[in-house]
């Protein structure tokens, strides 16, 4: 099965051996995105709720440059080291974006 590397300069470069995501068939992969700022390269100033929009709005741009969108998403992995960032998440970022998905979400206790 043929691999195709997808990028946008619409998200964040990726840094090293990655790619912002790669089609394998009909199957779109994308990798994590933190919350940088395209456009400039730093990260977004502001709070939680600020850095997860970022990070959401960089995935919507790799989707979209897939063929995409969010709402195509079926599966959708994240880690927080604090279950509350993971509310905080779901509350700012997910409610905007409309349709609930059954999601995993990881408290990753530590630092």
């Amino acid at each position: 099965m043929s691999r195709k590397i997808i990028h946008t300069d619409k998200a964040p470069a990726a840094i090293g051996p990655y790619s912002q995501a790669v089609r394998v068939g009909d199957t779109v992969y994308l990798s994590g995105q933190i919350p940088l700022d395209p456009a400039t390269g730093l990260l977004v100033e502001g709070d939680i709720s600020a850095q997860a929009r970022r990070a959401f709005d960089n995935l919507k741009a790799v989707c979209e440059a897939a063929g995409g969108s969010l709402d195509d998403v079926v599966r959708e992995s994240r880690e927080h080291r604090r279950v509350d960032i993971g509310k905080i998440v779901q509350r700012d970022v997910f409610a905007r974006h409309g349709e609930e998905r059954k999601r995993t979400v990881r408290a990753r206790p530590g630092n």
